[in-house]
């Protein structure tokens, strides 16, 4: 990202956040309020609605990029810093941080990436799930199916492109549809990503810009890799529990 692109922070909610999430957001505003010009937040019971009011407030503003973060997430401040180093306007206009979910109570923990499914004829064909091969193997991850909408950088570009050939569509962004040859509802960032990849826009992961997600549990870098060591030498443990001795907050500022 160039010196003078500036960022807007973004989100959505249901009227509430993770006080986690507030105190990282404040960190990250107090410390690099060079880079981040604002933020913009829209509140309301409909997820789709609620993303592509997000994109319209951030549409109004002058910024180059919205960073746009699930309010359960807490992202280091270094992390930010690697982000923005990654993202670039023409080769690199979407790029997500990880973050982890959790299926099957805790069982499994998934990185919220999806590499492309070459074996599916489908044209909006399903991805596949990165591997923590993928994860080691470099420090960006290029031309991916999608990337989680929870923790990802994208230029403004990103919406006028999909805007430039939806004009009759108000929001033309984010929207949940029933999918037939699926047979089940289509995820409003799964269609997002679809027209991203149908415009021949790249979609990236920083592999080295982490979060803590705030579920049962704070998931991050280290569960994950735990729960794979787990996995791999074939251990009994069925439940993930967290760390009482580490904090998910750092308490402090960072210069």
């Amino acid at each position: 990202m160039r010196d003078d692109e500036k960022v807007v922070i973004g989100w959505i909610d249901g009227g509430t956040i993770h006080s986690g999430f507030a105190a990282y957001l404040c960190q990250l505003l107090l410390n690099r309020n060079d880079r981040i010009t604002g933020q913009v937040a829209a509140s309301g019971p409909y997820l789709s609605l609620n993303r592509n009011e997000m994109v319209e407030l951030f549409l109004q503003t002058d910024a180059d990029w919205l960073l746009s973060i699930d309010t359960d997430l807490c992202i280091p401040i270094e992390s930010f810093d690697s982000l923005i180093e990654s993202a670039d306007k023409l080769n690199r206009p979407i790029v997500a941080g990880k973050y982890y979910l959790p299926f099957d109570n805790g069982a499994n923990i998934i990185p919220s990436a999806q590499t492309m499914n070459n074996n599916d004829p489908d044209p909006e064909k399903m991805g596949q799930w990165v591997t923590p091969e993928m994860l080691a193997s470099a420090p960006v991850l290029d031309g991916l199916h999608s990337v989680g909408i929870g923790y990802v950088l994208i230029h403004r570009d990103v919406f006028l492109s999909i805007r430039a050939v939806n004009p009759d569509k108000k929001f033309p962004w984010f929207r949940d549809e029933w999918k037939e040859s699926w047979d089940a509802w289509v995820s409003d960032d799964l269609s997002f990503f679809n027209q991203v990849r149908g415009l021949g826009i790249n979609i990236a992961l920083n592999t080295q810009a982490t979060s803590t997600h705030l579920k049962q549990f704070g998931i991050n870098d280290d569960v994950f890799l735990q729960r794979m060591t787990s996995q791999n030498a074939h251990e009994h443990n069925h439940h993930m529990h967290p760390n009482k001795k580490l904090s998910w907050w750092n308490g402090k500022k960072k210069q």
